[in-house]
């Protein structure tokens, strides 16, 4: 469910950047792409914290090769 919520909440983004390249506006095309990323980014982290069970540890965040 949270899967389906994100993309259709971020299905947007695509054509709104699209549109932008395809009138020739690359730098609000740019702008676009940063402000969508900074946007998932966030979003993304938001949605994990609230997943989580308990705090990672180090070690568990540096991955199974450590």
């Amino acid at each position: 469910m949270i899967a389906i919520g994100i993309g259709l909440h971020n299905l947007g983004e695509g054509p709104a950047v699209g549109s932008a390249y395809a009138v020739g506006e690359l730098p609000l095309g740019a702008a676009l792409v940063v402000g969508f990323a900074l946007h998932n980014t966030t979003e993304g982290l938001a949605i994990v914290a609230a997943l989580a069970h308990r705090r990672p540890s180090l070690i568990r965040l540096l991955g199974p090769g450590c």
